[in-house]
């Protein structure tokens, strides 16, 4: 998302300066937060966000919260599909769930960046809603999703929980099968078919989002300038076609939106993961 918006912003002259991508990766995107959080004041560095901004303090991994950063927009919501080898012996989202029933951990399911994350939360909430104790689920946890994905195929998790991106171009090649998906409806396009976590009876739903911060102590030009520059964005048939083959849905939000958002999300989110024996006292 962010390599797109790069690109989007230099080819439409949006920004009369050169703009650099740089991957912060380590810790459930912990380094790449304090990395942002070090520019206090200065509006040359932005961030892409996600729920780990959020869920690394309520669980603990780290202390910063969205409230040591500034809001800047959001963009986007996407659904993490539930992935296996083509030649599983988990048929579907229900064969899955029996095996789950008999024997929490009887099946290694992996994903990335870490626990209490979009992936975790999935997984867990999924679990709950079908009476399975996720705590004592096989979790093995990655850097990225396409190492989780490289796993899955070499066999060594049983199932993955990774974004859309990563997991279609191994379904199209044959290696992969997708078994559901944590959204309210069923997706579009080639993921049609693929039931939803409610089509098998289990009412789980959670979206994974995607938005923008800067430093903490930006002015309120500076906020408005990169607001700016994201309702440009987000208003391009280049955008709007990112979203579109990536089954993500249009999410944007202003400044005053985002951090109004990210409040409610923080509540919500400290609720469900002290439910799920996630938040460390």
């Amino acid at each position: 998302m962010a390599r797109t918006t790069h690109a989007i912003v230099q080819s439409k002259k949006m920004i009369e300066v050169p703009v650099t991508v740089v991957n912060k990766p380590g810790g459930g995107q912990a380094i790449g937060y304090s990395y942002i959080n070090q520019k206090e004041g200065n509006a040359h560095y932005i961030a892409f966000s996600t729920v780990n901004l959020l869920t690394n303090q309520i669980i603990g991994t780290h202390p910063l919260t969205y409230t040591d950063v500034t809001p800047i927009a959001m963009l986007a919501h996407e659904y993490l599909l539930f992935a296996v080898r083509a030649d599983s012996q988990i048929k579907n989202a229900k064969s899955l769930l029996d095996s789950l029933k008999r024997d929490p951990a009887a099946n290694s399911i992996g994903f990335a960046p870490s626990l209490g994350g979009s992936a975790h939360i999935s997984v867990a909430l999924v679990a709950r809603a079908a009476g399975v104790d996720a705590r004592k689920m096989r979790m093995v946890i990655f850097k990225s999703g396409g190492e989780a994905a490289t796993a899955l195929l070499g066999g060594h998790v049983d199932v993955g929980v990774v974004g859309i991106p990563v997991v279609m171009p191994h379904v199209r090649a044959g290696n992969l099968r997708v078994i559901a998906v944590p959204a309210p409806k069923r997706l579009i396009g080639e993921l049609s078919q693929v039931p939803t976590w409610r089509d098998s009876g289990v009412n789980a739903v959670f979206a994974n989002w995607r938005g923008v911060i800067g430093p903490r102590g930006l002015t309120r030009d500076q906020i408005d300038y990169w607001e700016r520059v994201f309702k440009q964005v987000a208003a391009t048939d280049e955008w709007k076609r990112y979203l579109q083959n990536n089954e993500l849905e249009d999410g944007f939000t202003d400044a005053n939106g985002a951090g109004e958002f990210l409040r409610t999300e923080y509540e919500a989110l400290r609720t469900t993961l002290t439910e799920l024996g996630l938040v460390k006292k």
